[in-house]
């Protein structure tokens, strides 16, 4: 079978697509950045698709020529940069099923939540569900699947925070009792469950919920989590009202990762669901959370990650606020630097232009960190400027390097630090 997968550089798309490849299927996997793929499964197809921007049927109808299946892995939590919940989970999917159904491709999987009920209050539910609508509206061999919190050995998302939380030292903080329910489901288990409803013509137009064989509050599995990665049993703390307010007011602001208030309201909804149905319809019996910490004990990469996941944004917030008071200080005390550079090579005359360009380059700096832009070429950048300062410095005022505050000396350390900052900047 040759099966087009969408959504498929996500944590629950990779699973997916190795799932697929494993069972001899023929992958052809539609993603944005292409090559964040094509090396870690070389044998896969590789197309470029923008869910946002390909919202006709005509957008898709070549890439899913000669397919048999689809699976809708795609999803997003909430609006963020050029990325639209009604681009992403109505308007690209309607237009993907029905170029699907022109080319006479009648099996459809799609990747939803159990908890995309428009009564969870959120843009994020409300556009899942009316996708989900959408699909079991049409005369096609549709399949919606709707899982609880899908975890595994590595995490992405939801996951990720609640394993940093568990990494957290001393105290770990609660959202209220910390018993919101879910019953989490392993991401291998969910994969199997995608296969069967893509092979099994008995789960044709119907919905099924994977789901994990235990009930688990929220507390508790932030227990399980700080226990696999090692650690000793935590104490808990009920975050004041006021700090968790602020914590997802700016989660919604800065729009980075799952902390913010859809997060929130998702979370107390509730992710349950019998586990019996989905046993009966698909044969398969998820491993409960304990099963898989057993078989897949954690390393010391997992703690890193986890202790990390908080480290680097704040890595980033610091690196920007360094730049932009470099450059705010030096336009007003800069003055006699640059005049002492551009006199030692013969262009006195060009000291003030000297000092706003660099403090215009360092507060630039710091407007591309906290915006994101040129994301893949900021470090570069960074590296190329501390560098060319450094040289600079060192070449026209070398007492620098014996000054007790060290103005030369901390390049070293920052530049180490940027260094950092691009080996764990990549998300997924």
């Amino acid at each position: 079978m040759r099966v087009f997968v969408t959504g498929a550089n996500g944590f629950i798309g990779r699973y997916v697509i190795a799932k697929l490849s494993a069972e001899g299927h023929e992958v052809v996997a539609a993603v944005r950045r292409p090559g964040e793929l094509k090396h870690r499964f070389p044998q896969v197809k590789i197309v470029f698709a923008d869910l946002n921007t390909a919202v006709s049927p005509e957008d898709w109808r070549p890439l899913l020529e000669g397919c048999d299946a689809l699976v809708n892995c795609a999803g997003l939590l909430q609006d963020a940069g050029s990325d639209r919940l009604q681009a992403v989970h109505i308007d690209a999917p309607r237009a993907m099923f029905e170029a699907a159904a022109r080319l006479g491709i009648k099996r459809i999987v799609h990747i939803s939540a159990i908890s995309a009920e428009p009564e969870a209050g959120t843009d994020y539910a409300a556009t899942k569900h009316a996708c989900d609508q959408y699909l079991q509206s049409l005369d096609l061999d549709w399949v919606i699947v709707r899982p609880s919190l899908v975890y595994g050995a590595h995490a992405y998302g939801g996951t990720s925070l609640m394993r940093a939380f568990a990494a957290l030292p001393w105290v770990l903080p609660l959202i209220g009792k910390g018993d919101q329910a879910f019953q989490p489901i392993f991401v291998k288990d969910l994969a199997d469950a995608v296969l069967a409803a893509l092979t099994r013509s008995d789960l044709a137009r119907k919905v099924i919920e994977p789901v994990g064989p235990d009930q688990l509050t929220y507390k508790e599995i932030l227990v399980k989590m700080r226990s696999w990665l090692g650690l000793p049993p935590p104490r808990f703390f009920t975050a004041p009202d006021i700090l968790l307010r602020l914590a997802l007011w700016f989660g919604d602001k800065v729009k980075i990762g799952p902390l913010n208030s859809t997060s929130l309201r998702q979370i107390e909804f509730g992710n349950v669901a019998p586990v019996e149905p989905f046993i009966a319809a698909t044969g398969i019996k998820p491993q409960s959370m304990d099963e898989v910490f057993t078989q897949n004990p954690s390393f010391a990469q997992e703690i890193w990650h986890a202790r990390l996941y908080f480290l680097k944004p704040a890595i980033r917030l610091v690196l920007a606020l360094m730049w932009f008071l470099s450059g705010l200080i030096g336009l007003f005390t800069a003055h006699d630097v640059s005049e002492q550079v551009a006199g030692a090579i013969g262009v006195s005359f060009l000291a003030p232009l000297l000092t706003v360009f660099t403090c215009a380059l360092d507060i630039g700096i710091a407007w591309l960190l906290l915006t994101r832009r040129l994301r893949r070429m900021i470090g570069v950048l960074q590296l190329g400027v501390i560098l060319s300062y450094t040289v600079a410095l060192t070449l026209f005022m070398p007492g620098l390097w014996s000054d007790p505050l060290g103005p030369l000396l901390k390049n070293v350390p920052i530049f180490v630090l940027v260094l950092v900052s691009m080996a764990i900047d990549q998300d997924r």
